[in-house]
């Protein structure tokens, strides 16, 4: 398919991350490695990033990668971004709220994404003038009243747990996912309202936060050091301000 002027990097990530999810289901068993504490890498995140960062080589062998298990270091101008298993703890749970994200990064910006979310069905592609879609439906937005609508936060626990209790009163609903590519990928594809997300690791945060931005939604980032966003402004309005509020705190 064709995607404008990334359409090379759009149909490459959209190949990789389904080599990714090939590799998942090869693994029968999971080997567990303990990065620090509360944080787990498994031997399907090490296997599905090699294998990206290898055929990356092969077809963009002058762009640099990003990636959070291997290749983390200092985010370049141009670069493509990596999130092998997007949500690990829940991944080795067996709860299926994880995914695959990838983002190409041109002078800065996330102008190209894809965000792959293998067990609930759901593939999200966005680009700069290409807009968003939704397993293949491009998206458009109609915004709710806020008793109507519905918030997903991630991010560190002591913001998230006192954030959603904060907001809890205030919105329809509000839930805690674990994994910023299916985040991401719900509010993109209109299955949620809004999408918080305290913390600036680039793996996690820009493939998201490119979608969401491409396809035309409400964001603050503050610089890439968050995601807030929206389908409406006057729900972004709302939750930037209750963000600031309780980090003040």
């Amino acid at each position: 398919m064709k995607y404008g002027k990334y359409s090379q990097h759009i149909n490459f990530m959209i190949k990789a991350v389904k080599i990714g999810e090939k590799i998942v289901n090869q693994n029968k068993f999971l080997r567990v490695i303990d990065k620090g504490e509360f944080d787990i890498v498994t031997n399907v995140d090490l296997e599905i990033e090699q294998a990206i960062i290898r055929d990356l080589g092969k077809i963009f062998p002058d762009i640099p990668i990003i990636s959070e298990e291997s290749c983390n270091g200092a985010l370049a101008s141009t670069c493509f971004v990596i999130d092998p298993v997007d949500g690990t703890k829940n991944f080795y749970h067996g709860t299926p709220i994880w995914g695959i994200q990838m983002a190409y990064i041109e002078n800065g910006e996330p102008v190209a994404s894809v965000l792959y979310c293998p067990e609930i069905n759901l593939q999200v592609v966005a680009g700069a003038g290409i807009g968003a879609y939704s397993n293949g439906k491009k998206m458009y937005y109609e915004p709710k009243n806020l008793d109507h609508s519905m918030v997903c936060i991630d991010g560190p626990q002591c913001h998230r747990w006192n954030l959603s209790a904060f907001l809890d009163n205030q919105i329809q609903a509000i839930r805690i996912l674990g994994s910023t590519c299916v985040g991401f990928a719900m509010v993109v594809s209109g299955q949620i309202d809004g999408y918080i997300y305290m913390c600036d690791h680039p793996w996690d945060l820009l493939p998201g936060l490119g979608a969401c931005k491409n396809a035309g939604l409400y964001v603050y980032d503050n610089n890439k050091s968050m995601a807030i966003v929206a389908n409406s402004a006057r729900l972004l309005e709302f939750m930037k301000a209750s963000v600031l509020e309780q980090l003040k705190k």
